[in-house]
């Protein structure tokens, strides 16, 4: 067999498509007018998933800068759309203190594994946050967990948030190198919880006996740990939070592609 039989028993290329189709492409301001932009991001003849730099966010949310005559009534047309159904921001580092509703991020220590944990409320003048603990692995969700499709969250791919666990965590156990994962559409999350969960994609605890119990179980010592932990060392390490970031992690920047630089 020579290589070119090979090569015909795999769709290389049909691969490669449905590996771009997956891809969220990040678009700017660099090379393109702000209708241009709406344009492409509000199209709805295709599947793609875009987000917005937060410079591009700002321009295209200044009303000042349109201009209100029949030239522009294309463009006003788009925006409104784009208000209506706005793509998420793309950012680079966030401060602790600017951390706010749905923003998903990493905590742990030293003696732990990290942790997802998605903010509900950040209350920068005590330092902490307020949330729910977050996973990938949703054998461990039950019908109190909400499920999150990839298209409603940064990371592009299906999560669990743990809504029946609350856990308040200080800014001292959240990762500041690569801890911050974007964020989850926290609508989706609201509506879900005031919903019966007889629509629940996850099963309820089946007592006495359950197979997720030993997996959740530790995951909740954990959290436990960390929460506590957090809150012994505030007086001890004096650390100015205020001025502390939180960097993007690394596997958010590989699954976009940035346009227009």
């Amino acid at each position: 067999m020579n290589k070119n039989d090979v090569l015909d028993l795999f769709d290389f290329e049909l691969e490669d498509e449905s590996f771009e189709e997956n891809i969220i492409e990040v678009v700017s301001l660099e090379s393109l007018t702000k209708e241009e932009v709406l344009e492409k991001i509000m199209d709805k003849s295709t599947n793609k998933r875009y987000e917005v730099t937060n410079d591009l966010k700002n321009a295209l949310e200044n009303i000042d800068s349109y201009s209100i005559s029949e030239k522009f009534r294309n463009e006003l047309t788009l925006l409104n759309a784009y208000f209506s159904n706005p793509p998420m921001t793309f950012l680079n580092e966030k401060k602790l203190t600017d951390l706010e509703k749905g923003d998903l991020i990493l905590i742990g220590d030293s003696n732990t594994p990290s942790t997802m944990f998605v903010v509900f409320e950040n209350h920068p003048e005590e330092e902490y946050v307020s949330g729910h603990p977050v996973v990938e692995n949703s054998f461990i969700a039950t019908n109190l967990s909400v499920n999150i499709n990839p298209e409603q969250n940064s990371l592009n791919t299906e999560l669990a948030v743990l809504s029946e666990y609350s856990y308040d965590m200080g800014y001292s156990i959240i990762n500041l190198n690569g801890g911050y994962l974007g964020f989850i559409n926290i609508d989706n999350v609201e509506i879900l919880q005031k919903l019966n969960t007889k629509k629940s994609n996850y099963k309820k605890i089946d007592h006495p006996v359950d197979s997720r119990d030993p997996h959740r179980s530790s995951l909740l010592a954990q959290l436990n740990y960390l929460s506590t932990l957090s809150f012994e060392d505030i007086e001890d390490e004096k650390k100015d939070f205020n001025e502390l970031i939180i960097k993007v992690n690394p596997n958010l920047l590989s699954e976009r592609k940035f346009l227009n630089g």
